[in-house]
């Protein structure tokens, strides 16, 4: 009985002294869902309820575009909340719907988090199959100068030749949970588990 007190203990004792970040900043991807500024062309009528057979993965809309040599093509989506001085797991969904899909180095720009700021990519599926949504993930850690700026989503294309993307929600960004509250997570599991036990 008091072994499990202390570890229930132990675990709210290193939950509560773990930097925990507020909320999670996550975003459908709809154009009314926070303001956009568009670069090179693109504007309001990229916004789509469908295209073909791809319907949105996130709300009522994605955001779609097919061009021919698409340099200075961009998005800068305001997502809502401010960065905080964590570091946070992101991703978004993307897809294609004609036969010529974007590739991951054919953005010359990809962030999630601070204007301006660096977003490394973990995962970026290649698009293999037309009409399907993939999942992009990466880890942000905004520097000094950009915590408490809004959090944005934006993107620039380079000099590709034809291709065909299109970006929905939920974009995320998610406070990347630190070694402390995982330890404390773990030990408190593990003592509400031997307390259903007996």
């Amino acid at each position: 009985m008091l072994k499990r007190a202390l570890g229930v203990a132990l675990g709210m004792v290193l939950l509560v002294g773990a930097p925990v970040a507020d909320a999670d900043t996550v975003n459908v991807f709809d154009e009314d869902s926070g303001t956009n500024t568009y670069f090179g062309g693109l504007g309001s009528f990229n916004w789509v309820p469908s295209f073909g057979g791809l319907l949105p993965n996130a709300g009522s809309e994605f955001f779609a575009s097919a061009f021919t040599n698409a340099d200075g093509f961009g998005l800068t989506k305001d997502l809502g909340d401010t960065v905080e001085d964590t570091t946070y797991l992101v991703s978004f969904v993307i897809a294609s719907y004609a036969d010529n899909p974007i590739d991951f180095s054919d953005f010359v720009t990809l962030n999630i988090g601070a204007q301006g700021g660096t977003t490394v990519w973990t995962s970026t599926p290649a698009i293999s199959a037309q009409d399907t949504w993939f999942l992009w993930e990466g880890q942000y850690t905004p520097t000094p100068g950009e915590i408490g700026s809004p959090f944005v989503f934006e993107f620039q294309f380079g000099p590709t030749g034809l291709y065909d993307v299109a970006i929905d929600g939920p974009v995320a960004a998610v406070p990347e949970p630190t070694p402390l509250s995982l330890v404390g997570m773990a030990l408190t599991g593990m003592a509400l588990a031997r307390r259903r036990k007996r």
